[in-house]
This record gives C-alpha cells, structure tokens and sequence, in this order.
C-alpha cells in the first residue's frame, strides 16, 4: 500500500463520501489536525475519518470550497502511471492527447525551438509520447486527439508515433464513431451529418408572447425606419390566407 498524507475529516463527515460521492467539502476537513493549507494543489490525499479509518485517496486543491476530489475509495493505491497503464492494458480503445510534433510548432506557427519543444512535450504529449504509452497499453484502437489533423500536420504525427507504436491507430476528427464488438475488428466510421439542417421544431406548446415583456425600439431606431406599410400588409394578407388566420396587420 502506497503512503500518502491524510487529509482527516471531521466527526461523521465520511458518510456521504462512503454512500458513493466524490466531492470533499472544506468545511468537512478536520482544519486542526490536517489544515488545508499544509497542502499544495494537485497534490494526493488518503481521506480518513476522525477515527483515522482509510476513506478514499484523492487530490486536493486547498484554496476551494470543494477541497478535495475522491479519485480511488475502493482500491487504496496512488493514481500514478502504472496504475493507470495497469487498468487500460489491452482495452478495446485508448483515447490519449496527442499534439502536433514540435518541428511543425516550428515551421507552421514560427514558434522558437525552445518553446516548441517544452510546449510539445512538457505542457501537451507529443506524438512520440502518444506512442510510446500506446506500445505499452496494447489497446485494440488507439485514438489520437487534441491536434489540428489536417494536410500540414498529419504526416509529422504519424511518423512520430509509428516510430515507436505498430499497433491499430485513429487520429480522430470531429464526428468520428467507433463500432466496438466482441471478437470483430473495431470499425472507424464517420457520422453523416448536415451541417445546414434546420433545427427541429419545438416539442412543447408556444405560447404568445406578453405584450407587459414589450421592450420596444429607442427613438434612434424607430426615428429612421421605413416602415413600407403596403408591403406589409400583403405579406400578412398571404400568410393568413394560407394558415387560414386573421392576424391584423400592425398599425
């Protein structure tokens, strides 16, 4: 079992973490034995009860009224990498951040080396990363994301990955779906979509809108509009013939 330091909750407060919430409220730490800000944000916790009973490991964010999010309550282990690589290993997809490589941060966005590459690398997974945690999981798909995929980037990111991963691969796009069967290949499709469809109309009755909510027009409005009232009153003559309405016309 994995040491962390104990976040302490105050007299009875573990029962609705242990009825399955997640959220630790900073009202319900125990600030005299565990003060809060002995703690840095980000930083792993084992939540215990005023009885010192193991509740959960969480992290911590000590300037927040939800102070702390439970991350494991039935396996008490450190969230870590090979925790992670353990519980993903051989799963049907692994869906993993993967951002453009650092040589095209360069030569598309003329960003210096230096930032390229702690940006790349440090702040954002390079494609090399995506790989290598992909050789190391095996999943059946694994699925690139978080990148501009298209003609000037694509062939950077895969070079990179391949060099260290063989294995099935998606560098996802918007509307990407994956069917996922037992014992069939996992089939990427695209979903067919209309990006100018018109909105559905509603399902629930309109009412008329309250003449009281009448905002209205400011005299800078009002004071230059044509109102072409002959025009007008032909487009709610025509409009009432075919619903078969009697809508007056505005005066």
């Amino acid at each position: 079992m994995n040491k962390l330091p104990a976040l302490k909750l105050g007299k009875d407060q573990e029962r609705r973490l242990q009825a399955g919430h997640v959220w630790v409220y900073s009202n319900e730490v125990d600030a005299k034995e565990t003060p809060l800000k002995s703690f840095s944000a980000g930083q792993q916790v084992a939540v215990v009860s005023q009885r010192g009973k193991w509740v959960g490991n969480a992290y911590v964010n000590p300037h927040a009224l939800i102070c702390a999010r439970l991350v494991s309550s039935g396996i008490n282990k450190v969230l870590d990498d090979e925790l992670l690589k353990e519980h993903t290993k051989n799963a049907d997809i692994a869906i993993h951040e993967c951002f453009i490589a650092p040589n095209d941060l360069v030569k598309l966005q003329n960003w210096s080396v230096k930032d390229a590459l702690n940006v790349g690398t440090q702040v954002h997974t390079s494609p090399a990363q995506f790989g290598k945690v992909m050789s190391e999981i095996k999943p059946r798909m694994a699925v690139a994301y978080h990148f501009f995929n298209d003609h000037n980037t694509r062939e950077g990111v895969l070079k990179l990955i391949c060099g260290v991963y063989d294995g099935p691969l998606a560098l996802s796009v918007d509307y990407m779906v994956f069917n996922v069967k037992k014992g069939e290949d996992i089939k990427v499709r695209m979903a067919v979509i209309d990006e100018d469809i018109w909105p559905l109309p509603s399902i629930t009755e309109k009412k008329p809108a309250d003449p009281n909510d009448r905002v209205g027009f400011s005299d800078f409005i009002t004071g230059g509009r044509v109102s072409y009232p002959e025009i007008v009153e032909k487009v709610y003559e025509d409009t009432n013939k075919t619903s078969g309405t009697s809508v007056p016309a505005p005066d």
